[in-house]
């Protein structure tokens, strides 16, 4: 109970719980079974994968992908949307504990709900600085000197392993960089045209860089290359596929973002 005076503090999510779809604009939802050999359940608010089989797949937590199944991501590959909050009984932690933030989830084998287009409140575990149409960024690989970052989450900038400049041929996945320290298999790719959209480290030895794809066309000698930790969420065209919807970031470091194009089908 209050008192006149005193401080009630706040111990729910400013703008709203993980996983919660605005009831305002397109909201497009799909239903699959949570993949039967999910090591980690999806939690709402979750990005998601699908798991391809006969029957039209089924859906998997990317961090589960990364950690458990040797999954190295390709955006447009592998993002399936958001996982959804729904209303559950959820028993095993009941009595809940007054003040203590709990987020459901969809165990191994459960129907899951992913939202494929609309806006949902997602945890920002990296980065302050958003705004209203930038890119949202997924972590695909842990960087020690980012405590905060977690592996298949999402932060709001990109996370640079290294800055240099590369040579490559034409149809080739062998690239020579001028430096390869801090590269790692994993690791984003991005900068010069020649770069496929969705490429990552697949092999690194010195100055020898392996792609996970062939070069759509030569990298001159001394073209600027990036190599990350996070992958920004944009589609091939280079247009954000995840924005955020506003630049506010609540103390729960909760923001709405929006998915601005059907991921899935």
């Amino acid at each position: 109970m209050g008192y006149f005076g005193s401080t009630i503090p706040v111990t729910g999510l400013n703008l709203g719980y993980l996983g919660q779809v605005s009831r305002t604009g397109v909201r497009e939802i799909a239903s699959r079974q949570a993949n039967a050999s999910n090591k980690n359940a999806i939690s709402f608010g979750d990005p998601v994968q699908i798991v391809s089989d006969a029957t039209g797949g089924t859906y998997r937590q990317i961090a589960d992908g990364i950690a458990n199944f040797s999954l190295l991501f390709n955006p447009f590959t592998n993002f399936a949307g958001i996982a959804v909050r729904e209303v559950k009984t959820n028993l095993a932690s009941y009595p809940y504990v007054p003040g203590v933030l709990q987020t459901g989830n969809y165990q191994a084998g459960e129907m899951a709900e992913v939202l494929e287009r609309g806006s949902i409140c997602v945890k920002i575990n990296v980065g302050t600085g958003i705004g209203q149409g930038l890119p949202v960024y997924l972590r695909v690989l842990a960087n020690a000197g980012v405590s905060a970052g977690v592996v298949g989450g999402f932060e709001a900038q990109a996370d640079v392993a290294i800055t240099t400049t590369a040579t490559a041929s034409a149809a080739s996945t062998a690239v020579t960089l001028v430096s390869g320290s801090g590269v790692a298999i994993g690791q984003y790719v991005s900068g010069p045209k020649g770069i496929a959209p969705g490429t990552y480290v697949a092999g690194i030895s010195g100055t020898a860089l392996t792609l996970s794809q062939a070069t759509t066309e030569a990298v001159a000698a001394g073209t600027p290359i990036s190599i990350t930790w996070t992958v920004p969420l944009v589609s091939l065209s280079g247009r954000p596929i995840l924005a955020f919807r506003t630049g506010v970031l609540d103390a729960n470091n909760v923001a709405e973002v929006t998915l601005l194009d059907r991921v899935s089908a």
